[in-house]
């Protein structure tokens, strides 16, 4: 599958449009597409809760349901987040990932990790 990077308007595909096409899911809060009322993530709403179990085990499962529900390629197995820098801004979610159908030079069932940037988050 290609897309258009939404930096630089160059054609993106492969691993390169997965994390965008990731970022932009986990970034956007349920309800406010207007044609697709459930496409995003609750990761928006959890984001400023205490980091403690509690609140990071809802935040990796609606991170796990958004992937599960909107993007097919890939298939989550393991996530982690890095909130080191989340006073500067920066906020990344690391997924663990099985390829679910041939990208770029990688075969269906092989194991990626993706590093994925929660914009606006």
């Amino acid at each position: 599958m290609k897309g258009t990077d939404h930096n630089t308007g160059k054609v993106i595909s492969g691993i390169a449009h997965i994390v965008q096409s990731l970022s932009r899911l986990l970034s956007t809060p349920i309800g406010s597409c207007v044609m697709l009322r459930d496409y995003g993530c609750y990761a928006f709403e959890l984001i400023d809760n205490p980091a403690d179990e509690s609140n990071r085990l809802k935040l990796f499962t609606a991170i796990t349901d958004a992937i599960l529900k909107w993007e097919t390629r890939v298939l989550p197995i393991k996530l982690s987040t890095d909130t080191s820098r989340a006073a500067s801004g920066e906020f990344n979610a690391y997924i663990d990932a099985i390829v679910v159908e041939d990208i770029d030079n990688l075969s269906a069932g092989e194991t990626i990790t993706l590093t994925v940037p929660l914009l606006g988050v």
